[in-house]
């Protein structure tokens, strides 16, 4: 069942550029929003979809999400909301234009939710097809992390001779006061393992795997905008420390102990983490 106005939307969208992956995104939580909708207002015309409505839409959302991804859904009702009321299709103002993100709280801890890994998954072999070296850098930056614990110092200065291949993993090597070696299985690795092909095709003989191009290891900065442009890409925030995070929680969950984690990770206290 189509939502209100959906072609368009879709037109619209695919008129800015947006990505198929980043399209059906946002299609299905429109779905998810109208089928709500549809069953709490029954009588409401979509055209007179109100504030209200949106918000209460919003509260019941979160009780089971994490703020990351109810951030998402109000980035995305924005987006609808908005196209609507510029193209005319709303009997009054824009409902969503005074919703605002939620507040994180700063103690928390952040990872990603299992249907956000799912989505980031998902984008990773979303693959473009312009700017394909860049594409497999930044798809081998969020391996490293997700899959390895990785900090955004240590990718800072990682370099290929770090990296070893075994038979259905790559082994890194972390040299930090204590070294570490972390697996990453091929299911994964292979973006890691294009992203040096291609490097190593263009005859660059720094010794690190991320450099810019002068050859020289991409700044923090660097690193950090280019986590930024892709947390804003998806819609949910993808730094390095919350990638650590996810990774650890992961390892947790799959029967590793607190200790096995916090050495997978190089650190001694298991509340550095957070």
């Amino acid at each position: 069942m189509s939502f209100y106005k959906e072609q368009e939307y879709v037109d619209y969208l695919q008129s800015n550029k947006k990505k198929q992956l980043t399209i059906r995104s946002y299609s299905d939580e429109i779905h998810s929003f109208m089928a709500w909708f549809n069953k709490n207002y029954p009588t409401t015309e979509y055209m007179q979809i109100s504030r209200p409505a949106i918000v209460s839409y919003l509260e019941t959302e979160r009780i089971d999400k994490s703020v990351g991804t109810i951030d998402k859904k109000i980035s995305i009702l924005h987006s609808y909301f908005d196209f609507l009321w510029s193209q005319g299709y709303l009997a009054g103002t824009d409902p969503a234009s005074k919703i605002k993100r939620l507040k994180k709280n700063a103690s928390e801890t952040i990872v990603l939710t299992p249907s956000e890994q799912t989505n980031l998954r998902n984008w990773l072999v979303d693959i473009p097809i312009t700017k394909v070296f860049k594409a497999y850098r930044d798809r081998g930056l969020l391996t490293l992390c997700l899959s390895g614990g990785l900090t955004g110092r240590e990718l800072q200065y990682l370099k290929l001779d770090d990296i070893a291949q075994a038979r259905d993993r790559l082994i890194i090597s972390i040299i930090n006061e204590k070294r570490r070696d972390v697996a990453i299985y091929n299911e994964d690795a292979h973006f890691i393992v294009k992203y040096i092909e291609m490097k190593k095709n263009r005859f660059d003989e720094s010794p690190y795997l991320f450099t810019n191009h002068n050859s020289k290891p991409l700044s923090q900065r660097v690193i950090q905008f280019i986590f930024s442009k892709i947390s804003k890409e998806i819609g949910f925030q993808v730094y390095p420390r919350i990638l650590r995070n996810t990774f650890a929680i992961n390892k947790y969950n799959e029967g590793y102990s607190s200790d096995d984690v916090a050495a997978l990770l190089g650190i001694v206290n298991w509340n550095r983490m957070i």
